[in-house]
């Protein structure tokens, strides 16, 4: 099941002009980074590259998949 901060992102991706990728990038890892905190889990690469893959895992468009592969790619020095 997603969560409010998935159809929250999802929102704001989709209103977005997805050709500023920087925007996008720092949207998804601010978000990220906000569950974490929320959490009480460590923030590092390694938690917001886990994160990640599982938000891959539930995306149900391309343009949502194609910003959180690309974030990935960013977080392993990959552009």
């Amino acid at each position: 099941m997603r969560d409010n901060n998935s159809e929250l992102l999802e929102h704001f991706l989709n209103r977005m002009n997805l050709n500023d990728e920087d925007a996008a990038h720092a949207l998804v890892v601010g978000v990220l980074v906000c569950e974490l905190m929320r959490s009480g889990e460590a923030i590092n690469r390694k938690t917001l590259c886990c994160k990640l893959v599982r938000q891959l895992e539930l995306c149900q468009s391309m343009e949502e998949e194609r910003t959180y592969y690309r974030t990935l790619r960013l977080l392993f020095g990959r552009q």
